[in-house]
This record gives C-alpha cells, sequence and structure tokens, in this order.
C-alpha cells in the first residue's frame, strides 16, 4: 500500500481564517481547563511559525462586526444572524487574557505573538467600550435636550393658546361694546328725528290753528310779532337737538370741518331779528294808518307834518338796520 501523503503547510489567508476560528472559539468558553488551554497553545504553536503575525485589520474587522451584530440582534429580533460569527466580547477578553498568562507560566515559545495578539484585542475591546459609554452619554442629553425641547415647545403652545385665546375675546368684546354703543347711537338718532319731527310739526300746526282763529280779532303787528317769536323758538329747538346728535357723532358731519350747524341756524336767527325788529317798528309807527293817511286827499298836508316830524326816528332806524347788515355780512365771511 502508498504511504498517506503529508498534510501540506497552511497559506497566510488560511492561517488568518484559522485565527478567527479560533477567536470565536475562545469567547464561548465560559471556563477553561488546563488540557484545553494546553490544546489551545498546541494550535497556535502550529500557527505561528516563521513566516506568519495575526493582522490587526482581520481583529479588528472581527470584533467591531461583532459588536454590530450584538446591536442589531438586541434592537431588531427578526435579523437572522449565525451564532459563529457573533463573539462575546468580555469573555474573548477575559479568556484571551487567561490564555496569555498560562503560555508566560510555562515559558511557552509564542507567548510574545500570543501577548501581542491580547494586546491588540484588549485595545479594541476598550476601544469599543469606550465609544459605547460616549455614545450612550452623547445620546442621553440628546434624549435630555429633546425632552426638554418638547416640554418647553409644549408650554410655548400652550401659552400662545391662551394668550391668543385671551386677544381674541378681547377684541371680541371690545367689537361687541363697540357695536353696541353704535346701536344706542342709532337708536338716539331715529328718537332724536322722531322728537324733532313731532314736536316741530304739531308745534307748528297747533300755533297756525290758534293764529288763523283770533285772526280777525288780533293786530296784524301782534299776530306777526308771536309767529316770529314762536318761530324763533321752534327753529332754535330743533338747532339744538340736531347740534346734541351732531356732538354724538351720529349723524354724519360735512368734510369742512369749519361748517356747524350752530353757524348756519345763527344767521336763521339774525334773519328773524331784522324782521321781528322791522315789525316792532312797523307797530310803533303804525304804518297802515300811515298808509291811509296817504291816499286820503284830506289829509295830505297832515301826512307829510308826520313825516317830516318822525325823519329823525326814521333816519335812526335806517341807520341801525344799515349796522345789523354790514354785522351779518362780516360774520358770513368770517
Amino acid at each position: 500500500m502508498a504511504k498517506p501523503k503529508k498534510s501540506e503547510k497552511l497559506n497566510k489567508y488560511e492561517k488568518r481564517e484559522k485565527l478567527k476560528e479560533y477567536l470565536i472559539e475562545i469567547s464561548k468558553k465560559t471556563s477553561m481547563s488546563k488540557d484545553y488551554l494546553n490544546n489551545l497553545l498546541v494550535k497556535f504553536d502550529k500557527l505561528y511559525d516563521k513566516d506568519f503575525r495575526h493582522f490587526y485589520s482581520d481583529i479588528s474587522s472581527l470584533i467591531l462586526n461583532s459588536d454590530i451584530g450584538m446591536q442589531i440582534k438586541s434592537t431588531d429580533s427578526t435579523q437572522s444572524l449565525k451564532k459563529d460569527d457573533i463573539l462575546s466580547l468580555d469573555q474573548l477578553g477575559e479568556n484571551i487574557r487567561i490564555l496569555y498568562e498560562y503560555a508566560e507560566t510555562i515559558n511557552f515559545s509564542c507567548k510574545k505573538e500570543i501577548e501581542k495578539l491580547n494586546d491588540h484585542i484588549t485595545m479594541d475591546i476598550l476601544r469599543i467600550n469606550y465609544w459605547k459609554q460616549m455614545s450612550e452619554k452623547y445620546f442621553n442629553q440628546i434624549n435630555n435636550t429633546s425632552s426638554n425641547i418638547k416640554r418647553e415647545l409644549t408650554s410655548l403652545t400652550l401659552k400662545t393658546n391662551s394668550d391668543m385665546k385671551e386677544t381674541i375675546e378681547a377684541n371680541y368684546k371690545e367689537d361687541l361694546d363697540k357695536k353696541l354703543k353704535e346701536t344706542q347711537k342709532d337708536y338716539i338718532a331715529i328718537l332724536g328725528i322722531f322728537a324733532t319731527i313731532v314736536l316741530t310739526f304739531v308745534t307748528g300746526f297747533v300755533f297756525a290753528n290758534i293764529s288763523f282763529q283770533n285772526l280777525n280779532n288780533t293786530s296784524i303787528y301782534r299776530l306777526i310779532t308771536g309767529i316770529l317769536l314762536v318761530g324763533f323758538i321752534l327753529i332754535n329747538m330743533l338747532c339744538l337737538l340736531i347740534n346734541f346728535l351732531e356732538n354724538m357723532n351720529i349723524l354724519p358731519k360735512l368734510k369742512n370741518t369749519n361748517y356747524t350747524t350752530l353757524k348756519n341756524f345763527k344767521s336763521i336767527n339774525i334773519i328773524i331779528f331784522i324782521l321781528l325788529f322791522f315789525t316792532i317798528v312797523s307797530w310803533f309807527f303804525d304804518i297802515l294808518e300811515i298808509k291811509k293817511s296817504m291816499f286820503q286827499g284830506k289829509a295830505k298836508l297832515t301826512f307829510i307834518k308826520e313825516v317830516f316830524n318822525l325823519f329823525p326816528c326814521s333816519l335812526l332806524v335806517i341807520a341801525i338796520v344799515i349796522i345789523i347788515v354790514i354785522l351779518l355780512f362780516r360774520n358770513r365771511k368770517k
């Protein structure tokens, strides 16, 4: 029979894969006996020959992928991960340290390589743990900041809603009060207009009725004087009522702010006083009797004498009338 061929040596790539398998195997052990440690040292002795050294990138990649795999497994149970691809980092660090201490105790030939391996694994695990702590710290800070922002935003939203509600209620009350005041003004305006109409027409009709009833029994001068006085009273009552409505901003005013109802009615009162003055003067001189005397032939001389006798008084009356007219025009120009 032919002798079996000796097993060929592993190349670098195969040794790198073997080292990964050994590390995964070590990370699964919760306890290691001396026999198991001796067996591991034999495997590492075959692995570390003169032309092999482990790659730091292989160790880092294995540890980082295992850490990421554990995080995915803890956050998403639907992810299907192979158990052989996941390392227990804390257990790996503890077991590789035990292996190194045992190799140093028995003065193992490859203890320097195992020391470097232990140093690389420990450094990567410490770095990952540090990153986890910092990530957790920053994550907690972000959560706290987010919670504070949410609370402040909620408080600000509630305050804004409350302020808006108060503002809307205040504006609503203000608008309602304004509308009520405008409604009251409208009522007052309507009542004032009706009162003015009723007062003017009723009083006018009553006075006209009384005047025409006593037309035959009363002197024409007294009748005219009474009509002018009653007209003066009624017109001024109407003036005061309209001025009252204007002051309450009920009736619309003209664009020319210099115009007022009082000025307009003042001119009417002046005219009434002028008419009243002429009526009283006519009554005093009894113009109707003078007219009769003018048309009677026998009394012509007597009339002329009376005219000459009354000339100074007539001149005084004319002067007074001229002064009143001048004052009236001056007031209108102002």
